[in-house]
């Protein structure tokens, strides 16, 4: 996976991608090669993670092109994990540390953007593998008013400037005269 959201192209993810699809080719190599999000660490781009088996999945940080023919050569042909450009795993193992390790990760709970640098976010197959849709899945099962209730409860606002509670904002135009009637997002 090479990181290609807007910072990690601005430090050049581009290159990267090129450079580890031509040295795979030239290896002869089928290995997907995903672009996904942002994980987080934009100091670190352009971020490489590389699964394989009997492995932690690596993040490698600072990646260029030279540094990922060599993560190809030497890691994804060979053995070494070329431990020196490593930025953190992404489960815990014995090897190098993983991300739950690092200090701000006490602070940080993701709920919205779990998935940024997991998966590819031009491809929805990943989006729904990962539970995307689910909820709205789970409101057209339900009444309407139980929709409303659970986004009441939710505590979810507007991104205007009064911040107006988005579930009171449902429940009085549910309630308005009229039909027929539209969400507009």
């Amino acid at each position: 996976m090479v990181g290609a959201a807007t910072c990690g192209r601005a430090a050049g993810a581009l290159e990267v991608l090129r450079a580890i699809k031509n040295e795979l080719k030239k290896h002869k190599l089928d290995c997907p090669v995903i672009e996904v999000g942002c994980m987080g660490h934009c100091y670190a781009e352009p971020i490489v993670t590389i699964s394989k088996p009997g492995f932690p999945p690596i993040c490698y940080r600072q990646v260029n092109p030279v540094i990922a023919q060599r993560l190809v050569r030497e890691f994804i042909l060979g053995d070494d994990p070329c431990l020196e450009f490593v930025l953190g795993a992404l489960e815990e193992n014995e090897l190098v540390p993983s991300f739950s390790d690092f200090p701000r990760a006490r602070f940080e709970q993701k709920v919205i953007l779990k998935n940024c640098g997991h998966i590819d976010p031009e491809q929805i197959e990943h989006y729904i593998a990962n539970g995307g849709y689910s909820a709205f899945v789970k409101a057209l099962q339900i009444q309407p008013e139980k929709v409303t209730s659970e986004v009441k409860r939710s505590g979810l606002r507007g991104r205007g400037g009064a911040g107006f509670p988005t579930g009171e904002k449902w429940e009085i135009c549910r309630q308005a005269q009229g039909k027929p009637k539209y969400v507009i997002c």
